[in-house]
């Protein structure tokens, strides 16, 4: 009985020399956890003044060693770090250029389709300086089935999960072999048959030029009603063109209405602003028939 008692001490004792390390070294873990932040903070503070006096003594030697330098070898680090930062702002100015461009790309190809036509997806080659928004010129031609009068469709990206709107852009107004010269919806070059959304009533639709940064429908009746901001859409009359692409909207300037008769009082005009941005437009899309 002794014995076994003698046993339990034994055992007990053992298991009691285990727990007591375990449980000091849970006690200085803890407290480490809980006051690591505080001894950070005091300890940096305690040596800033060290660590700020070596930083300022690192910086006075390399103002110094600067100030010795020649003119010619400062001005050659100069251009060769403005060089750098110039690569560099490329670099960003490119990436974001791609993304833009694949997300063109990617609407371009999310256009709903038309029957009876064939998509020829085209990039803009050539821009006149001087005609920016007028013309261009596009990387396919008639060898791609491109012919004089198809509709030139821009398609900007979507809200997500939204379908893409197809927006008249401009018509092809000369197909080489390998490429093809477009007349934006700005330019006088430019004519299409045109009907207003809301009021189904029909005219014609011809380039202002840039500058105005509109376009002129006429042929309007006299006496249709002409709502502000009115939706304007092809009307499918135009050879090669399909009805109800997108081209703009009625704008009414200098306090008109958003449609006036003309002097004659024989028709009625009214003014569209485009809703294709020209600026920085870079790939198209082009129905043709042709092959």
């Amino acid at each position: 009985m002794a014995k076994q008692k003698y046993k339990e001490y034994h055992i007990g004792r053992i298991v009691m020399l285990i727990m007591i390390p375990l449980f000091i070294f849970a006690l200085v873990l803890t407290g480490f956890f809980t006051f690591r932040r505080t001894f950070s903070r005091l300890t940096l503070d305690f040596y800033f003044p060290f660590l700020s006096a070596v930083n300022e003594a690192a910086n006075s030697a390399a103002a110094k060693a600067l100030q010795t330098q020649p003119r010619e070898k400062l001005a050659s680090a100069l251009i060769t770090l403005q060089r750098q930062n110039a690569l560099l702002a490329n670099s960003t100015s490119r990436t974001a250029s791609l993304a833009s461009e694949n997300e063109h790309l990617r609407a371009l190809m999310k256009m709903p389709r038309m029957d009876d036509f064939k998509e020829v997806y085209a990039e803009i080659l050539l821009r006149d300086a001087v005609n920016w928004n007028e013309q261009f010129v596009l990387s396919k031609g008639s060898s791609s089935g491109i012919a004089i009068g198809d509709p030139v469709i821009a398609v900007p990206p979507a809200a997500s999960g939204a379908a893409p709107t197809p927006i008249l852009a401009g018509r092809v107004i000369e197909a080489s072999k390998n490429s093809a010269v477009v007349a934006t919806v700005l330019s006088p070059q430019c004519q299409v048959s045109v009907t207003l959304a809301e009021s189904s009533l029909f005219g014609t639709l011809t380039g202002d030029g840039a500058s105005s940064g509109t376009a002129l429908i006429t042929r309007l009746p006299v006496k249709g009603k002409y709502g502000n901001s009115e939706m304007v859409l092809t009307s499918g009359f135009s050879e090669h063109v399909p009805r109800g692409i997108f081209i703009g909207s009625l704008s009414s300037e200098h306090g008109r209405q958003a449609a006036y008769v003309v002097e004659s009082g024989l028709y009625a005009e009214a003014r569209m602003k485009p809703a294709v941005s020209l600026e920085n437009l870079r790939f198209v899309v082009v129905l043709t028939k042709g092959k």
